[in-house]
């Protein structure tokens, strides 16, 4: 994993943030060739901040999922936490994989 893809994933949340918020400003509304440019700026990152968000949400889960494993008392509930971890790290790898696909730099022939 590249350390540098997560910066730039932070940068591109970042982005996104700032776009939904100017469009959502009148002035901007207002003005059609502002609004097209923004919505294709939004467009084009809105999957991959999408999945970013959802790793995020992954990795704690499974933070939170690991913590209620090793604290369980039940056995029952510690296996079923255990498969839940199973289950979200699957989820987890996924993401990183669809992650550095998105962040890779693009072939200029292609």
């Amino acid at each position: 994993m590249t350390m540098s893809m997560w910066p730039r994933l932070d940068d591109m949340e970042k982005r996104f943030q700032e776009l939904e918020l100017l469009l959502a400003r009148p002035d901007i509304a207002g003005d059609y060739e502002k609004t097209r440019f923004l919505a294709q700026e939004i467009s084009s990152i809105d999957d991959t901040v999408g999945k970013y968000r959802d790793y995020k949400k992954v990795a704690r889960a499974i933070e939170e999922t690991r913590a209620l494993a090793q604290d369980a008392r039940d056995e029952e509930i510690a296996a079923l936490a255990k498969e839940e971890m199973s289950s979200l790290q699957n989820r987890r790898e996924a993401l990183l994989a669809a992650l550095r696909e998105a962040t890779a730099p693009r072939d200029p022939r292609d």
